[in-house]
């Protein structure tokens, strides 16, 4: 028996038969998917960052089905029972207009009801649009481009002083650190910082504390940092020195500030790499807590 979706489309009030089911897909269906669509819309992800984000929540990448096809995909990752993460929202091109994204939507966002803490990254464009589903605005992030200082032929240049590689830290310190600005995650970190092409470093301050972290993998365009966490801007030029000195000089190497931290807004400011793209990091209920001043790079604009 079909039921009947009602949307607002361009021409009004239109009638759509509801039929479209939204289920959980494989890490295999969803790396074909995300191979084939996110490049599509020049995302620019990384290559294997559906691994990682499979091990955070293994029901949480869905994809809409309409007789048999695939025709939409959406992320709606439980990083706890408190937070939740939504991303990859996608209707595959020649089902575009006819009110699948309205029913992908409208049949993910249930999945976390009672969450008092839900985020997603929004283009300008479709701000307004989850503004009326109850997110608001924090802040802004800046994608930045720049370019890697590895001359063609050349080893990558030792590290600086205390910097090392974060294989060369005892992992349960590096966990620690990082929950201070998400809750903790040890499962998609492991698979995060071992990634083909990741570079990966840990800065130490004077006391022999951890002062910051940095990762980089390769995306489809050059590489992409993210996360850059540490104390004070000094350490986050250091780091990003650090992932810069091993990626060629021919690539790019992206990384997305987010507005919120002035220091880093000014730091990369300063160095005159230009904004490829804007986002707006959006909750509905409580954003989580975190230093923000000591966030100069987020992670990633599907999972947070």
């Amino acid at each position: 028996k079909l039921q009947f979706l009602y949307f607002i489309g361009k021409g009004g009030v239109e009638r759509m038969a509801h039929r479209l089911e939204l289920r959980p897909v494989t890490l295999e269906g969803a790396r074909a998917i995300h191979a084939k669509w996110a490049n599509k819309e020049q995302w620019n992800n990384g290559l294997d960052d559906i691994t990682a984000f499979h091990n955070v929540d293994k029901e949480g990448f869905l994809a809409g089905f309409l007789d048999g096809e695939p025709v939409s995909c959406i992320s709606v990752v439980k990083h706890s029972t408190k937070l939740a993460f939504i991303g990859f929202f996608i209707v595959k091109e020649g089902h575009r207009g006819k009110g699948h994204g309205v029913e992908t939507w409208g049949k993910a966002l249930p999945r976390v009801d009672g969450y008092s803490s839900v985020g997603l990254d929004a283009v300008t464009e479709q701000k307004k649009r989850y503004e009326g589903y109850g997110f608001h605005a924090m802040w802004k992030n800046n994608r930045l481009q720049g370019r890697g200082r590895l001359a063609s032929g050349s080893a990558p240049l030792p590290l600086p002083d205390k910097i090392v590689p974060v294989d060369a830290v005892p992992w349960a310190a590096v966990v620690a650190h990082d929950a201070r600005f998400w809750p903790e995650r040890d499962s998609f970190l492991k698979t995060w910082v071992s990634l083909p092409s990741s570079h990966c470093f840990v800065a130490f301050d004077e006391s022999g504390d951890i002062a910051g972290f940095v990762a980089s993998r390769k995306v489809v365009d050059g590489h992409r940092i993210g996360p850059l966490t540490a104390s004070n801007p000094h350490h986050a030029l250091r780091l990003y020195s650090a992932v810069a000195t091993h990626v060629p000089a021919s690539e790019h190497l992206y990384i997305d500030v987010p507005s919120v931290n002035k220091d880093a807004v000014r730091t990369f400011g300063e160095m005159g790499m230009p904004c490829t793209c804007e986002t707006h990091r959006m909750y509905r209920g409580v954003p989580p807590e975190f230093p923000s001043s000591m966030v100069f790079g987020i992670t990633s604009l599907e999972l947070g």
